[in-house]
């Protein structure tokens, strides 16, 4: 069997004494030896190259790989990498240095249509062979490869009007990214892009669509849609159109709480505001997308010169981001008239005394409260009080008379309730007019028509006093 060489070889000792292990004997059982002289280690033969383009977000560039024999002769050397593009490497070179006992090299970032130069040394320890023959390779040029066209591409209008295109990127291995570009309808005017996404996705806002159309929004879209390599390269175009339909009305319910009339809204999906108009003489209003709005009773009045109207005629339209108008939604809200309130009336000698007994309208402003003296009005007074009195004993209501009185509320809207009416009564007033015209009387303390001054001081509630004729 022959002798392993290099760095599996064998070494071979009698009685367990080594050989000379370097050098030679100085002299025949001197026991002396003299250090070798370091030997220059065995250049490997030339590198097989091999290159490719690479991609980068910045640029195309392109890779060379080096490959040699790996030599067996020495344990762990590693390998010098000199690359150039000058054949003689005296300028524009790098050196790069392996691991041990790696016999190959992967050099990045090169110019691309470039002849490169490449050659390599052994190192053992730190001497280094001389260089082996050099191999020269030119990179690719530009990549003019157009990769394959994105798949799955589709475009639909979401929210009040962003258009959102979707797609699958190829899996070509020089795809960089997508093209996008968004037309006004096939074949119409260029309204977006390009664009550049390998996200799949993307989102063009209704604002972006209303700042390319003067503010007037087109819900009719053409996208066109192509991949782009890492050069200039864009593969066919594949393209997908929608179709923004307008919102659908919204859904409306109305009723006076008090003297504001409140809209309860079901607005469409798609809605980027509200259009309201209160009635058919009120300039339209802007509203946020609510579910309730409360239309006051102050700005009622001031949309009517000062007279608010009881009887409101409404439209609500639903507008999306592209300025397309749902049909309105139409009524008539109506604030009716209060209720006849609850009274009680009751009455002593010369004094009715007037009491409302029910809750007060929502939007009450006032009670209308008509004295009547046998059936014929004497006053009307109309007043927020709940309660009200009136003393009889004026001149001409002396003797025997009937009084009732009738109530209504008034709200703010100046619309009355039906009349309240409760049982009148009798009065048999003695009017301090009348005593004091002479007739003769008596009272419980003794006084008398000389005497008057307790009359005259019209007190006709001083305790323990009463009047007789």
């Amino acid at each position: 069997m022959p002798a392993r060489i290099g760095k599996y070889r064998e070494t071979k000792r009698i009685d367990r004494q080594p050989a000379h292990a370097v050098g030679v004997a100085s002299g025949e059982g001197s026991g002396q030896t003299i250090a070798p002289a370091v030997p220059i280690p065995q250049a490997p033969g030339a590198p097989t190259l091999t290159t490719a383009l690479t991609y980068s977000a910045v640029t195309s560039a392109a890779r060379i790989d080096a490959t040699w024999q790996n030599l067996e002769t020495y344990d762990l050397e590693t390998y010098a990498v000199q690359i150039s593009t000058d054949s003689t490497f005296a300028t524009d070179f790098e050196t790069y240095t392996t691991a041990p006992n790696q016999n190959s090299a992967t050099i990045p970032d090169r110019r691309l249509n470039t002849t490169y130069y490449v050659r390599v040394r052994t190192i053992v320890g730190s001497t280094p062979s001389d260089w082996s023959a050099s191999a020269n390779i030119t990179t690719p040029a530009a990549d003019t490869v157009a990769p394959a066209v994105p798949t799955s591409v589709a475009a639909a209008f979401i929210g009040t009007g962003d258009l959102m295109i979707t797609w699958v990127n190829p899996t070509s291995v020089n795809f960089q990214n997508v093209e996008i570009k968004i037309y006004a309808s096939n074949g119409g005017a260029l309204l977006g892009g390009p664009f550049f996404s390998a996200g799949g996705l993307f989102i063009w806002t209704a604002a972006q669509n209303l700042a390319a159309t003067s503010q007037v929004g087109d819900p009719t879209l053409y996208v066109e849609l192509r991949s782009h390599n890492w050069y200039t390269a864009y593969s066919a175009v594949v393209s997908a159109s929608a179709t923004k339909t307008a919102p659908t009305a919204p859904t409306i319910g109305v009723d006076f709480t008090g003297a504001d009339c409140v809209y309860t809204i079901t607005p469409p999906a798609d809605a980027a505001y509200l259009s309201f108009v209160a009635d058919t003489a009120v300039t339209a209003r802007r509203l946020a997308v609510v579910g309730r709005y409360v239309y006051p009773f102050d700005q009622n009045r001031l949309d009517h010169s000062g007279t608010p109207d009881p009887s409101l005629a409404y439209s609500f339209t639903a507008v999306d981001g592209l300025n397309q108008a749902s049909t309105a939604t139409s009524g008539t809200a109506t604030n009716a008239a209060p209720s006849a309130p609850t009274i009680t009336l009751i009455g002593g000698f010369s004094v009715l005394v007037c009491r409302v007994t029910s809750t007060a309208a929502a939007d009450f402003q006032n009670y209308e409260y008509n004295w009547k003296r046998d059936g014929s009005i004497q006053n009307i007074e109309l007043t927020p009080a709940a309660q009200r009195m009136r003393e009889t004993g004026a001149a001409g209501d002396e003797g025997v008379h009937t009084w009732s009185v009738i109530v209504r509320q008034q709200d703010v809207f100046n619309q009355f309730s039906s009349y309240s009416t409760e049982p009148s009564v009798v009065l048999d007033t003695l009017t301090i007019s009348y005593l004091r015209a002479g007739l003769i009387f008596t009272d419980s303390v003794g006084n008398s028509l000389a005497t008057l001054n307790v009359l005259k001081d019209n007190d006709m509630d001083a305790p323990g006093v009463s009047y007789a004729a």
